[in-house]
């Protein structure tokens, strides 16, 4: 038995049955689940609600503004176990945004169920009210990960588990890693080490000629290279000041995105010039400074 989706708009349920306003919904043994490029959006309580399921993959699927902000009972994603058991998961290239509490719920509250075996890679949580992701009263958690995914909300990660999560190479908005006051980790997850921002000049900075800077994330900051691991979200990188780059914008692609510099002629005694990229949804802007460059006439003696 298989069920596939390609595609779909699960939106917009439960006007009349607020409690049951689920965009899609798998409660009971339901196993090799492939679900790609669906959306799941304004549903009055979870995008997805799911219990006891088994070899699923969720690939490039959008799931936004579900539930109503802040009710700690809505979700983009609950994967709430409390019928059995759900494990081989996989959850990739997928975006949660502004979801009522959380972009993505893990929960087994009560002895003998159980979740594992559950990887979320690549995926972008943005502007959900609390959390990115939850893991809340979880009675047997076995084999969770949680890489390469970029963070933007109070909480990147939450949670009250006893086993430790492998949360290791993410995004959270800052070079430093999780945030003191937002895009938070709070729980036992191991987020360190964490993915940084590198920008590349090539080639070095001249008056009046042109440099390709890359804003490179596929660095962690034990300054090991990821990319043979995965690759974050695609997003879009600002780079400043703008009269000096074309494009000023440019989207991620595989950790990267360039941009060509076109550098002032001369810089006459003035200060520094900072040459700046930026991923949407982050705190950090990187900077390396243009050099100060003066004209130096020779002296002629007579």
């Amino acid at each position: 038995e298989k069920l596939t989706i390609n595609g779909g708009n699960f939106s917009y349920n439960g006007a009349f049955d607020p409690g049951h306003g689920y965009g899609l919904a798998f409660e009971g043994d339901v196993s090799n689940i492939t679900i790609t490029g669906a959306t799941f959006r304004s549903n009055a309580r979870q995008g997805i609600n799911a219990t006891n399921i088994k070899h699923v993959i969720f690939d490039g699927i959008t799931v936004a503004d579900n539930g109503t902000p802040g009710d700690p009972t809505n979700y983009g994603f609950a994967l709430y176990e409390w019928t059995g058991g759900s494990e081989d998961i996989l959850i990739k290239n997928s975006s949660f945004a502004r979801n009522g509490w959380a972009g993505i719920l893990i929960s087994s509250p009560d002895p003998g169920f159980y979740v594992k075996d559950v990887e979320i890679q690549s995926s972008a949580f943005i502007g959900n009210h609390d959390a990115g992701i939850s893991v809340w009263d979880v009675n047997d958690l076995q084999n969770l990960k949680i890489h390469h995914n970029r963070f933007w909300s109070p909480n990147a990660l939450l949670g009250n588990q006893s086993v430790v999560v492998d949360a290791e190479n993410n995004w959270f908005g800052y070079n430093t890693g999780p945030g003191a006051t937002y895009s938070k980790v709070v729980g036992n997850f191991d987020a360190n080490p964490w993915l940084v921002m590198k920008l590349d000049v090539n080639p070095v900075f001249l008056p009046g000629q042109d440099s390709t800077i890359t804003a490179d994330l596929t660095f962690n900051s034990n300054n090991v290279d990821t990319s043979s691991l995965g690759f974050l979200f695609p997003g879009q990188v600002s780079f400043t000041p703008t009269e000096y780059f074309d494009p000023d914008t440019e989207t991620l692609v595989d950790s990267k995105a360039s941009s060509i510099f076109s550098a002032p002629p001369i810089i006459l005694g003035s200060p520094p010039l900072d040459v700046c990229a930026q991923l949407e949804n982050s705190w950090d802007k990187v900077c390396l400074p243009f050099p100060n460059f003066y004209i130096m006439m020779p002296i002629i003696g007579r």
